[in-house]
């Protein structure tokens, strides 16, 4: 058997056996929708240096493809139980390094090994004839590597012309992973939004504290009685945040009061449980939510809002 018929990581050897092996226990994960565990074995086997590049590439698409439709799964430690042993290669250190770490390190390797990888990821901004797909798989690699000419083609790009929000706000956080800072134009729902790039939240834990207040609040309110709803709220809150970045309402929400908090996850959930989770939608109790007959008014206002925006710019749920 030659090198090539290998894969190698730190001197652990895992033969091609092995990796249809774990391809089939990939596969088992995603029959029963066991999305952390496949991301972590994902970002497992992307440590291995000399994978194949089509196999490689397939698998960095299923992650980013994870990572995206759920991602909760970024947050996910890499669990080694779920690394059966194969008798090829040695168990996973306690100490192993974060799946962030765990990326950047494949992709440096790309980077070395590679002639001219940087710049194949950065020709996806300057040519309009590749899908979004490709776009934001390219823009999950860019932020993990630094170039000169990276800040300034993604600026134009982004500034160009209307963008899916999602790419616009992965192009944003990117700008800010680069240690970018300063104001810039983002066309917008029909308009033009200036943005501080330094302010682009990365993480949950970046969103304005009313905004986490809120979806901790519907998470709360609907553990009981919309269990679904209360699982996928993290991954909606996420979605969310990409989608209304920079837009009023967004702005509005990171204004509202710790008293008014309850009012708006009221109305958020009432707008999910229709638009999204397809719920029949029964007459609103708003004594039931805790809130108080002054406040009905103002409810069906935020509902109102909300739900014109989860209409026409939340990717709906089936």
């Amino acid at each position: 058997m030659t090198k090539q018929d290998e894969l190698v990581h730190d001197n652990v050897v895992m033969l091609p056996q092995t990796v249809k092996y774990y391809e089939d226990q990939l596969a088992s994960y995603f029959k029963v929708e066991r999305y952390e565990q496949a991301a972590g074995l994902l970002a497992h086997l992307l440590q291995f240096s000399n994978v194949d590049p089509a196999k490689r590439d397939e698998w960095e698409m299923l992650l980013v493809w994870l990572q995206t439709m759920f991602p909760e799964v970024m947050f996910a430690p890499l669990d080694s139980s779920n690394l059966e042993r194969n008798g090829e290669f040695e168990e996973m250190e306690e100490d192993e390094p974060s799946e962030e770490e765990l990326r950047r390190q494949a992709i440096d390797t790309r980077v070395q090994q590679e002639q001219g990888y940087i710049d194949n990821l950065l020709q996806v901004f300057k040519e309009e004839s590749y899908s979004p797909q490709e776009q934001l798989i390219a823009l999950e690699k860019l932020a993990f590597v630094h170039h000169s000419d990276a800040p300034n083609i993604l600026m134009h790009w982004l500034t160009a012309e209307v963008r899916h929000p999602l790419l616009q706000f992965r192009a944003l956080q990117a700008l800010k992973i680069w240690e970018l800072q300063g104001e810039i134009r983002v066309p917008k729902l029909g308009g033009d939004v200036h943005l501080r790039i330094e302010d682009t939240p990365l993480g949950s834990e970046e969103m304005p504290a009313s905004i986490r207040d809120i979806f901790q609040q519907l998470r709360v309110s609907s553990e009981e009685k919309y269990p679904d709803l209360a699982q996928f709220s993290t991954q909606i809150e996420r979605e969310f945040a990409a989608f209304a970045y920079g837009t009023e309402l967004y702005e509005e929400m990171a204004q509202v009061s710790a008293d008014r908090t309850q009012l708006w996850a009221s109305a958020l959930q009432d707008v999910l449980q229709e638009l999204i989770f397809k719920m029949p939608v029964v007459s609103m109790d708003i004594y039931d939510q805790g809130l108080h007959e002054q406040d009905e008014k103002e409810w069906e206002r935020i509902r109102s809002l909300l739900g014109q925006f989860f209409t026409e710019q939340f990717p709906p749920h089936s």
